[in-house]
């Protein structure tokens, strides 16, 4: 089981509760991910999410994920999550999911980044650069699907108490 940290980046696969819109995401994207969201403490996690404004959710509302973390210290997580909480409130960003579409499905590059409404996967991108002057991903129009951030070299898989002891043991050996 992992140990979750500030700001772990988790990957959805499936909600509780799924959606066409998951479902079209997963098609566009050709990627088991649909959404994202990031860990803040206990059960609850932030997410840019369609059907609803950017805010906090519930982790049990999700029911297949995979987790990465920012290879970054954990005082600088701790602050970039800060900046992606800081955008509570904020409307869903269908420019950017149109701009996501045209570049997937027909390979065009359009610009497109309203910085008053979000998608799930620039959040992390954007508090990052703000708060590093790091893009942690090769795209720059303005729109990160979850297939894009997975491919972040900046993002490293965490690791559970299970899989830590054994990668321990074996370092030992």
């Amino acid at each position: 089981m992992v140990k979750f940290e500030a700001c772990d980046v988790i990957f959805v696969k499936k909600r509780k509760r799924p959606s066409l819109f998951g479902w079209l995401v997963r098609w566009v994207t050709k990627s088991p991910y649909s959404h994202v969201a990031y860990y803040i403490d206990g059960n609850v996690i932030f997410e840019a999410n369609a059907n609803r404004t950017a805010g906090l959710a519930d982790l049990s509302e999700l029911s297949d994920y995979d987790i990465k973390r920012l290879d970054l210290p954990l005082e600088t997580r701790r602050a970039i999550l800060k900046r992606i909480l800081a955008t509570e409130g904020a409307g869903y960003g269908w420019g950017e999911i149109a701009a996501l579409f045209l570049r997937l499905k027909f390979g065009i590059n359009v610009f497109y980044d309203d910085k008053r409404r979000f998608i799930c996967s620039e959040e992390i991108v954007a508090a990052t650069l703000a708060e590093t002057g790091l893009n942690i991903v090769n795209q720059t129009t303005g729109d990160v699907s979850p297939a894009d951030l997975w491919l972040s070299p900046y993002l490293i898989k965490a690791v559970g108490a299970a899989e830590e002891r054994s990668i321990n043991e074996a370092n030992v050996i």
